[in-house]
């Protein structure tokens, strides 16, 4: 009688589930064969073996100006100089919103923000031809405590 029922038993439970290569499963989901689904900024695609197929994309970086000036790319945890910030999968970048008194924020000739120390330089290329380039530097403000300044004159030869 036992051996009767642990049969039943096993027969029902072998009934209750789809055969093997009906599906498949990935990140404790359940995919029919021939759904595709993202993970992350990549494609992919149950097959009829039963295994996941990913077409393997990058995500976007997030884009920042490090302490020269130039254009930075990250795809995880970051440090821009002032805060700690998280790039997420679409680039866009979740910073900590911590105040800077003793940093200029700025942006660079890519478009590109960030920070600079006191008394770092940066220089400014002009957009239109015949202009002269920008030399700016961050500067503490003499006037309120805790705020700075981002000075910038036309140096041209």
């Amino acid at each position: 009688m036992k051996i009767f029922i642990l049969f039943a038993s096993v027969m029902a439970l072998g009934m209750a589930l789809p055969a093997t290569g009906d599906f498949c499963v990935f990140n404790e989901q359940i995919y029919a064969i021939g759904e595709t689904f993202n993970v992350a900024c990549s494609v992919c695609t149950c097959n009829e073996e039963g295994n996941v197929d990913c077409d393997h994309m990058l995500c976007p970086p997030c884009l920042y100006m490090d302490a020269a000036g130039q254009t930075m790319r990250a795809w995880g945890p970051y440090f821009d100089g002032c805060n700690h910030c998280l790039c997420t999968h679409t680039g866009m970048s979740l910073c900590a919103p911590i105040p800077c008194p003793h940093k200029c924020h700025v942006t660079n000739d890519e478009g590109v923000s960030g920070w600079l120390d006191h008394d770092s330089t940066l220089i400014h290329m002009p957009q239109e031809e015949g202009a002269c380039p920008k030399v700016c530097t961050c500067k503490p403000n003499t006037e309120w405590l805790g705020i700075s300044s981002y000075e910038c004159e036309e140096h041209c030869n």
